[in-house]
């Protein structure tokens, strides 16, 4: 959904942490965990962003795109096809989604990605 620019405009980007103890710093703590993960992903940091602001991101995009959002809505359960590369339609996830009381209603779509907090 090419999310990155506008979500690094308003998030602060980390790669490095420390934790202080009575003015000496304590080794192992803090974001050391992070900092081993680094190697492994695209981006060698932690954007940190609050949900409303990526939430607002999120949803501009797919307005954008002309997908509707369906909110708000609580995702019950999930399950992924065995094999998600032989997926007839794309779509590996079957979904079930609730939606509140003041418009009950439950149903099961299909999905190619699930994005929630």
């Amino acid at each position: 959904m090419d999310l990155f620019d506008d979500m690094a405009q308003i998030g602060l980007c980390a790669s490095k942490g420390f934790t202080y103890r009575d003015g000496e710093r304590v080794h192992g703590r803090g974001w050391s965990h992070f900092e081993r993960l680094f190697s492994q992903t695209l981006f060698p940091f932690v954007l940190n962003l609050r949900l409303k602001y990526s939430e607002d991101i999120f949803r501009a995009r797919l307005a954008a795109l002309g997908v509707p959002v369906h909110a708000p809505a609580t995702l019950e359960t999930f399950t992924l096809d065995p094999d998600p590369t032989t997926a007839a339609d794309d779509h590996p996830i079957t979904a079930t989604i609730s939606t509140p009381a003041h418009h009950p209603a439950t149903r099961t779509v299909r999905a190619k990605y699930i994005v929630g907090a």
